[in-house]
């Protein structure tokens, strides 16, 4: 009962009938369907086919497996301002195991071959972390300009870049909003357009905001590599890496509302279309290591698993709420969160003896305007 949601009550709302007329329809009492609807008793099994068909819908909707066919899609909503207000601990922790400095500087001097001073406007900035990161390889003489919708992250580059006034600065605004009479010589944005519901209209602002020979430069993570990149000794790889489900729900997600996970793959080609030229593509070498004898391995241990939540309960029925509302069905959605709760388990349980490999699969992309 307390896995299988049968929704009786919110289909016999929907089609604006009253628990009695209901009850005369299966030959029942209002009574027995009053129970129903409080989940203090079930159907009869045989009883189901005929409810399902009342309603217009499987058995497998009417008791919760399936979403129902007019169910309204609730949008996942990180292209608004406001899903990152509690998101600052993920970022920070995150951002630490992202890069190697040696392959920035890398792709800095010998792919990109930046030898003179240059204005670079990162669009969706955050917190400015990667600002520190980039200056630190950049030519003498170069500016950074972040630009972030979310108030607090701007806030928070501002105060951490307050030695270096004259070469950085942060805006609080949308970047397809964003107007400037000045023409950047990088325009580059990281983790961005993932998020978004059209990342092809954020690709042509971006053009549009670097001058004619300048560079456009995106970096995303392979949502499918990244999947795939966790192995944790001692747990099945096979069993790590299953997703039921997700390619459903990521089809539906861009269906429904334009967010792409693909988008890491389509970027090249989507530069092509806009007209850059000298496109090229590289994949971001950072893979992470965790080890028991290994400097700091309990703040990494700790970041590992606050990030993917493995650090608190988490509300489940809420999780399956939203991944069956994006596609999934019951038993795809349960599996997911079985597996998380398993590793969650296993991790808490061996903390002192953990080894893993953690791979993003970050696709950095760029072309000439």
């Amino acid at each position: 009962m307390e896995k299988i949601n049968v929704r009786i009550g919110d289909l016999r709302r929907r089609k604006g009938i009253s628990q009695q007329k209901l009850a005369d329809a299966m030959g029942v009492s209002f009574q027995t369907v009053s129970k129903w609807e409080n989940k203090i008793t079930m159907p009869d099994i045989m009883l189901l086919p005929e409810l399902a068909g009342y309603f217009s819908i499987s058995v497998d909707q009417l008791l919760g497996l399936k979403p129902l066919p007019d169910e309204e899609y609730l949008p996942v909503e990180s292209d608004k301002s406001r899903y990152w207000n509690d998101k600052k601990d993920y970022l920070a922790r995150s951002r630490k195991y992202r890069w190697n400095d040696d392959y920035l500087a890398f792709l800095v001097n010998q792919v990109w071959g930046i030898d003179g001073p240059v204005s670079v406007l990162d669009c969706g900035c955050g917190d400015g972390s990667f600002c520190k990161r980039l200056m630190g390889l950049l030519p003498k003489g170069s500016s950074y300009t972040g630009i972030d919708f979310n108030e607090f992250l701007i806030e928070e580059g501002r105060k951490s870049h307050e030695e270096v006034p004259d070469r950085v600065k942060f805006i609080c605004g949308d970047v397809l909003e964003y107007e400037s009479s000045v023409k950047y010589d990088i325009v580059l944005e990281r983790s961005v357009m993932r998020h978004l519901n059209q990342p092809e209209e954020f690709l042509n602002k971006m053009i549009s905001l670097c001058r004619k020979g300048g560079l456009v430069i995106t970096m995303n993570v392979n949502r499918e590599l990244e999947c795939d990149g966790l192995y944790i000794e001692g747990m099945e790889y096979e069993t790590l890496c299953e997703r039921p489900g997700f390619r459903k729900m990521w089809k539906n997600e861009h269906e429904k509302q334009g967010r792409d996970y693909a988008v890491a793959m389509k970027i090249p080609g989507l530069m092509k279309k806009a007209g850059l030229r000298e496109i090229g593509t590289r994949m971001n070498d950072k893979v992470n290591l965790i080890f028991p004898d290994m400097a700091g391995y309990e703040q990494v241990l700790e970041d590992f698993l606050a990030i993917h939540q493995w650090d608190r309960d988490v509300d489940e029925k809420k999780i399956m709420e939203r991944f069956m509302n994006h596609g999934m069905d019951w038993n795809e959605a349960q599996s997911y969160c079985q597996r998380q709760r398993e590793v969650k388990e296993y991790i808490n349980g061996n903390r002192e003896n953990i080894s893993c490999v953690l791979f993003s699969g970050m696709m950095i992309s760029f072309g000439r305007k």
